[in-house]
């Protein structure tokens, strides 16, 4: 699947961590505009009004719609030219009055430089558009087609990325870019598609990962260092599966590995193994193990056809309990949807809380507990609305409130027995 071009530029915007303000829009408001035939503003109660009077017209025909504005937005269309050709300016502004998108576009179709800035005033995109809907809303700039190289800055004006377009299509090489000024990817596109040896470094600039692909699809060798330069994993690819991977620590001593499409992936980021992935088939098939920063294990789960299926688990961090395999959360997973039984435990192990779900939503029996094991409330569900519910302060058996029918107070404690809240329900919702 093809994305639009604005889509795939936002997504590398927001992705990509990685000089200086552009300077083109001051410029182009230098340049002689052809006089105005109507001018559309939009103030920030949302009440538009349109001037086409000559007289009202001149006052606004030499203003810098670059420096901020009392306007949400303001839309400036000019007099044709010689070849009957109409040029028209829209700039929007953020909440403080500064400019944040500016597009012109020629006979009601986008054409020509995008800009957009940050709320602080640091350019944010800088692209040329050569076609779509001449309008500033995110429905119109899924229409934009691109052409030649589009900037991408963070609010400090660092370069994020350089992407390359040709008529709409990514092509040739984008470059994507640490804080710091290094490169971070290098992207191969040939016709929309990833093709070639896709590159990825370190914020030191060392390699870190050498990729190659086929028509968007991992096809051949990858190899993948840890900052020491020393090998962190290698891989073939076959059409995005993966038929062989070896997987190394930092002392070289080997991890994980797949052979035949089968065994066990080691994903690492620049610095640690993140998780663990079963392989079968040469795709993610079984179970996953992820860890924290110092190799310990905070959360398993099984992908069954891409989906999560079967128990999912989430453990106490060290730091909080002092010791590993601490759950603190169970998940019974059915086709990529939470089905069954979901458990929590506080960090002393005892049992927390017990719901029932049914695809995604509370449907039966939902019990909490006291960190003493006192019970807390008793709930049913069904449908995700409240039946009826019992609730307890800590050490007593007889409810402080209750909800039948679903209509009643839930009184709500913390874990040692303090009060929350009261909620009001009524038809098995709460109400204000």
């Amino acid at each position: 699947m093809r994305l639009k071009p604005f889509v795939i530029l936002f997504a590398c915007f927001v992705l990509i961590g990685a000089s200086s303000l552009f300077g083109a829009p001051a410029k182009k408001q230098k340049e002689k505009l052809p006089p105005l035939t109507s001018i559309n503003f939009i103030d920030r109660s949302g009440v538009s009004e349109t001037i086409q009077s000559g007289e009202r017209l001149k006052q606004y025909q030499d203003v810098d719609f670059f420096r901020p504005q009392s306007y949400q937005r303001v839309t400036r269309v000019f007099a044709r030219n010689s070849k009957g050709e109409q040029k028209s300016i829209i700039t929007s502004y953020h909440a403080n009055g500064q400019i944040k998108q500016y597009i012109e576009a020629l006979n009601q179709s986008a054409m020509g430089p995008y800009y957009e800035w940050h709320e602080n005033g640091q350019l944010k995109l800088r692209v040329y558009v050569i076609g779509g809907l001449a309008d500033l809303g995110p429905s119109s700039a899924q229409t934009w087609l691109f052409d030649g190289l589009a900037d991408a800055y963070d609010d400090k004006g660092r370069l994020l990325a350089e992407i390359s377009y040709t008529k709409g299509v990514l092509e040739d090489e984008s470059l994507y870019y640490h804080t710091n000024g290094k490169i971070h990817k290098k992207v191969p596109f040939s016709q929309g598609k990833i093709h070639g040896t896709l590159e990825i470094y370190h914020p030191d600039g060392k390699l870190f990962q050498k990729i190659q692909y086929e028509d968007d699809k991992k096809t051949g060798p990858l190899y993948g260092y840890w900052p020491n330069g020393k090998l962190a994993a290698q891989e073939t690819y076959k059409l995005d599966r993966l038929m062989e991977g070896k997987y190394y620590d930092k002392n070289e001593k080997e991890i994980a590995g797949v052979k035949n499409g089968k065994g066990v992936r080691a994903i690492f980021n620049e610095n640690r193994l993140l998780s663990l992935n079963e392989i079968n088939n040469g795709i993610v098939e079984g179970e996953i193990k992820e860890f924290d920063k110092n190799g310990i294990l905070t959360s398993s789960y099984r992908i069954k056809n891409g989906l999560k299926h079967g128990e999912e688990i989430e453990y106490y961090s060290f730091e909080e309990v002092g010791k590993e395999g601490v759950k603190h959360l169970s998940i019974n997973w059915h086709d990529g949807k939470i089905q069954g039984v979901t458990k929590t435990w506080f960090s002393n192990g005892v049992l927390e809380s017990q719901r029932e779900m049914s695809e995604n939503v509370k449907n039966g029996i939902l019990t909490a507990w006291y960190e003493n094991g006192n019970m807390m409330m008793l709930e049913e569900y069904e449908k995700d609305k409240l039946v009826k519910g019992k609730y307890f302060k800590k050490g007593d058996r007889t409810a402080v409130s209750e909800v039948k029918d679903g209509k009643g107070i839930a009184t709500l404690f913390d874990p040692s027995g303090n009060f929350l809240r009261k909620i009001n329900y009524q038809q098995g919702k709460p109400v204000e």
